[in-house]
Order: structure tokens, then sequence, then C-alpha cells
């Protein structure tokens, strides 16, 4: 029972070109993947995450709608920060795979947060606008943060892309 957790964790983590490259086994690694993605009905590890994530928007809107949306947006970027520290000091695949798990479900929560401010924050005629200033930074950091992570790590090592990730969120909580 607990193998088989620790490889519904680990379908999540595992990525095709992880999985390909594995010890430059890429025969032994496919056999891995598909033994994983087997016990999860096939599902890819990217699929997996995807329904983790809507999984987690739904359950985390319903609290945004219970409680508020600031103070889940603000618990939902202190869990990512968590999760960033985390992963800069795991020492094994089981720690990295619960501290993704945590930073998934933190940045799913964000989304539906952010989302939800716009809908009850925003004037209508605004809202619009409001979203493309939204969405404007998460293109950039999707097409400069691999860059920049890179140069980070290359600098600092490994672990600097995460603690620096980790000041972000922690700097966003303070911000809301």
């Amino acid at each position: 029972e607990e193998r088989e957790s620790l490889a519904n964790i680990a379908i999540v983590v595992l990525d095709e070109s992880l999985s390909q490259s594995i010890a430059g086994r890429p025969e032994q690694a496919q056999a891995i993947k598909s033994e994983l993605e087997t016990r999860l009905g096939g599902w890819t590890a990217r699929e997996t995450a995807e329904r983790f994530s809507d999984y987690a928007a739904t359950v985390f809107g319903a609290l945004g709608d219970r409680v508020g949306f600031r103070p889940v947006l603000i618990a939902a970027l202190v869990g990512g920060g968590i999760a960033l520290l985390v992963m800069s000091v795991a020492d094994g695949v089981p720690l990295l795979a619960m501290a993704a798990v945590l930073l998934g479900m933190s940045t799913a929560a964000a989304s539906a947060m952010i989302f939800g401010l716009l809908a009850t924050s925003v004037p209508s005629e605004r809202r619009s606008a409001t979203l493309n200033l939204v969405y404007l930074p998460l293109y950039a950091a999707g097409i400069l943060g691999p860059v920049l992570g890179a140069g980070v790590a290359a600098a600092t090592g490994v672990d600097g892309p995460f603690l620096l990730g980790s000041v972000v969120f922690f700097a966003g909580a303070a911000a809301i």
C-alpha cells in the first residue's frame, strides 16, 4: 500500500522528458513510467496533474466563497512559499513529491482566488483590462522563468531558484 501511494505521487512528478533520461537508460525509464501510468488508469503525468489541479481549484473556490477570497489567496501564497522552501532542502523524491503536491495545490488555489477577486472586486467595465494585467506577468514568467531560473541556479546552485521563488510567494502574500 505504501509503495502504491508513492507510485501515485511519483506519477505526478515524472514528466516525459525526465522519464526518458533516468540514468541514461530510456528503456528502464519507460518501463517505470508505464507501470506508474497503469496504476492510475493510463493517465499521463500531465493529465494526472491537470485533474488534481482542477479538483483543488474547485475545493479552494468553494472555501473562498465561504471565508473570502483574500484570506485563502494569502494562505495559498504562504503555502506555495513553504513548498518551495521544502523543495530547496528536499533530500529525496518522496519529500520533493509532497512539496510539489503542496505547490500545485497552492497555485491552483491562488488561481481560483484571483478569478474570484476579479469577479467580485473589479467593476465590470474594467474586468477585461484587469484580467490582461493578471495574465501578462504569468505569460512573461512562463517565457522568462526557465532562462532566469537557469541563470540563478548557475550562480547560486540548484536550490537558488526554489529560494527565490519562495521569496516571491511570500512577498505576494505580504502585499495583499
